[in-house]
Parts: C-alpha cells; structure tokens; sequence
C-alpha cells in the first residue's frame, strides 16, 4: 500500500522515492512512499513500460527529467536482490542533458575542428579554422543558424546538436592599388604583382600596379 507515514500499517516497513529539484517521479510526483509486509519476500524491480510487477515485487517508479535534463541515477542504488526487510530511501538524481557542437567544412575542403560535447546552455569558443582550405577564396567565419560568427566568439548550445558551417568569399581577381600613395602588400602567394613602367623619354600620369590572381 501507499500512503503518508501517519498511516503505515502496524509491522510495515518504509519504503520512499523522492526526486530531486530537477525531476519528477511518474505521475508528476516529488514523492512516492509504500508500505511493505517485511514478511513476504518482497523485491524491488526495475520494469519497462509494458511490464507489470507481481504480487512479491516492488516496482521503482519511473522519472520524469525537467526540460533540459535527464535521469542520472538513484541514490542510494536500488537493491534488487534481497527481499525488503527494513525501512528504505532512494532519491532520483537527475544531470544536466548533454548538447553536441559539430563542424561542417561547407564548400572548403580539410580537417574540421574536433566536435565538441557540453552540458546544456555551456558557452563554447568557436575553433578556428586552420585545417580548412578553398581555392580562391578565404574564410570569413562559422555559421550557425542564419547568423555568422567569428573565430573565437562564445555562443551558447542550447540544441541537442548544434552545426557550425564555414563561410567563405571569393578572392578579388585583380587588385589595383597606387605604388606611391598607397603601397600594399601582396595578399598571399596566390597573386602576383604587376606594374607598368614608361620607356624612356615618356611618362605616365599616375603610377598603377595590379595583383593579378595567378591563373586569372
């Protein structure tokens, strides 16, 4: 039988689940209390859904995890092998749930950073992206979601499983720039600079020079 501690029956034994402050036992309950015959031989038992406890056995009830959470463990750990002979407390542990940070490479191709598994609402520093290339183009940040972030921000995983997507923009074929008033250093080695110079005895108005993508 059930009921409160007032109402054990004479001879009984105790036996309480309570959950802690992030869970529920089934039927929405913070706590569940039997009374037991110590006399007959009764077991706890752990049942699945479609199972039903028989005449000797005493089922543990089932959890219910807040939004956010999920069973961890009971505490103490339930015994299900000698018969019920003294009062017992067991209490419903429950854990943060765990959310997953993946990263997709998008049209780049390379190593993506490590996945990376938190506890739920943890803020992670976005990896940079090291291990990633695309040819005639750099990358500009991850995506997730329909925002775009930099390597470095902190974002907090608030989903089971959560994708950061490279973003990446096309390289400028050609990129002019005045030697003179506005020297500029070469992008990277996939340009090459060219220049225009006047033969002797002419002149140019304005000194131009070019990075030209190589293969352009």
């Amino acid at each position: 039988p059930t009921g409160t501690r007032n109402s054990k029956p004479e001879g009984y034994v105790t036996v309480t689940f309570r959950a802690d402050d992030h869970g529920k036992l089934e039927g929405d309950k913070d706590e569940i209390t039997y009374f037991v015959n110590p006399d007959v031989g009764i077991k706890l038992v752990e049942l699945a859904d479609v199972e039903t406890a028989t005449a000797t056995q005493l089922a543990v009830p089932k959890t219910k995890p807040d939004a956010n959470y999920v069973f961890d463990k009971w505490f103490e750990s339930i015994g299900k092998t000698n018969p019920i002979k003294t009062d017992q407390e067991y209490e419903a542990r429950f854990k943060s749930a765990k959310v997953t940070l993946t990263y997709n490479a998008g049209e780049g191709t390379g190593t993506v950073p490590e996945t990376i598994t938190v506890d739920y609402g943890t803020k992670v520093r976005l990896a940079p992206a090291t291990g990633l290339t695309k040819a005639d183009a750099k990358f500009i940040g991850w995506k997730i979601g329909e925002k775009t972030y930099q390597v470095g921000e902190e974002v907090p995983l608030t989903e089971k499983i959560t994708t950061a997507t490279a973003q990446w923009t096309k390289d400028a074929q050609i990129i002019e720039y005045d030697p003179v008033k506005d020297p500029t250093t070469r992008p990277d080695d996939s340009y090459v600079r060219v220049t225009f110079e006047a033969d002797n005895g002419l002149g140019l108005t304005n000194q131009k020079a070019y990075y030209v993508k190589k293969n352009a």
